[in-house]
């Protein structure tokens, strides 16, 4: 009869375990898969999560936002975990949270990158998933049971005690028998290629996954946050409306270039729109987007984007950027920015030199002046006027032509 118990406990599914009492012991409450709005203890003070099941406890009904704690795959002797200085049965505190309701997933075999431990020898009985890229302290209480132990493929894991490692954990796996003296586990895993993550990363799902360290971020690990010595620059301090100005962003951190992730930053017009009229439009890059809608976000060291402005209201030099880092305000670097009335549609040109023949291999200065269709004198940046020598030449010879012929 024991034996047929035996193998019906072994064959039942997956199921997490509250208790309401600490060192899974008191009443408990066993959930398969699914979503709960009520839980039948006043208080759970320990868990038990296997291999395979993530478990997440709410503080009021329906599962709403408050989530209390979340755990995945490991059982917790004592609760909340946080601040508890709970170490034994012997200490009996009063901790405990208040659930109300509870989810409980499945998670894919394919998901899951790091080490089980097994209750029992050969792989069998109650077993437990450690995650990649940690490690893992244990004191007498919180050591969990184990007599056998495997890696998932391109991880492994070592037990530590005494400050010395006391047996490895491969993916052929094998049993356990340093228990009372495991202190530690590490656990890690190897990407393809092995330097994937680099100096500022982990790798924590193979063949690509990566925990990256302090404010590292990014799939390899190789990006940081911009913060406000960013600066903006473009090629001119001055635009005619409707001109393309090209600018660029280049991220920096404590002033040092880095290289960065656009989904962070935001480069947005500073002079709001004035009803349906817009001042102008920055275009040609994520960084640049107001909405969801726009190139797809990406990460690199420069970004460059155009200044196209609609209206010539503001002509004073200003400043007509705004960045955005985590949608708060930050006040970087950008250039002041002049904006000019077109100089190429209803205007004459008159170029006007200081001699009117010139010896061949001499020079003379003229000047050219763009006025407007009421005869006012036009700003008008110099690298939109080409003055061609051709061309005048070839006026003058017209011209000399005509008086012949009249």
């Amino acid at each position: 009869l024991e034996r047929l118990d035996r193998g019906k406990q072994e064959d039942r599914p997956p199921v997490v375990v509250l208790y309401d009492g600490v060192g899974y012991e008191g009443k408990s409450v066993e959930l398969l898969p699914g979503d709960y709005n009520k839980v039948k203890l006043t208080q759970v003070r320990s868990v038990r999560v296997p291999a395979g099941l993530k478990v997440k406890l709410y503080s009021v009904p329906d599962w709403p936002d408050n989530m209390l704690d979340d755990f995945s795959a490991t059982d917790i002797p004592a609760l909340p975990r946080e601040n508890n200085p709970y170490n034994g049965p012997d200490e009996a505190p009063s901790f405990g949270l208040r659930v109300k309701s509870v989810k409980v997933t499945e998670l894919e075999p394919k998901d899951l990158h790091g080490v089980y431990l097994y209750a029992e020898a050969n792989h069998t009985g109650h077993a437990q998933f450690f995650s990649s890229g940690q490690s893992y302290v244990f004191t007498g209480f919180t050591r969990p049971a184990v007599r056998s132990a495997r890696a998932t493929p391109s991880s492994y894991g070592s037990f530590w005690g005494g400050g010395e490692m006391l047996a490895p954990i491969s993916e052929a796996g094998g049993d356990v028998t340093a228990t009372p003296n495991i202190t530690s586990l590490s656990v890690g895993s190897v990407c393809d290629p092995p330097d994937h993550c680099g100096p500022h990363g982990t790798c924590i799902a193979p063949p690509a996954g990566c925990s990256c360290v302090g404010s590292w971020m990014g799939d390899r690990c190789d990006s940081q946050m911009a913060d406000e010595t960013s600066v903006v620059l473009c090629e001119a301090n001055e635009a005619m409306v409707g001109e393309r100005l090209q600018c660029r962003f280049e991220p920096r951190r404590s002033g040092q270039p880095i290289k960065t992730m656009t989904i962070y930053t935001r480069l947005l017009l500073k002079e709001p729109a004035v009803g349906p009229v817009r001042p102008g439009l920055l275009n040609g890059s994520a960084i640049t987007k107001e909405s969801v809608f726009g190139p797809r976000d990406e990460d690199g060291r420069v970004f460059p984007f155009e200044y196209i402005p609609f209206s010539s209201a503001s002509k004073e030099m200003g400043t007509r950027f705004q960045a955005k880092i985590l949608g708060r305000s930050a006040d970087i670097f950008t250039p002041e920015i002049a904006v000019l009335p077109r100089c190429d549609i209803d205007t004459t040109i008159k170029v006007a030199c200081a001699s009117a023949s010139v010896p061949v291999g001499n020079t003379t200065r003229c000047t050219v002046v763009v006025n407007a269709a009421d005869g006012s004198a036009l700003a008008c940046p110099v690298r939109i006027l080409r003055v061609s020598a051709e061309l005048a030449a070839v006026s003058a010879v017209r011209a000399k032509k005509k008086q012949r012929v009249s």
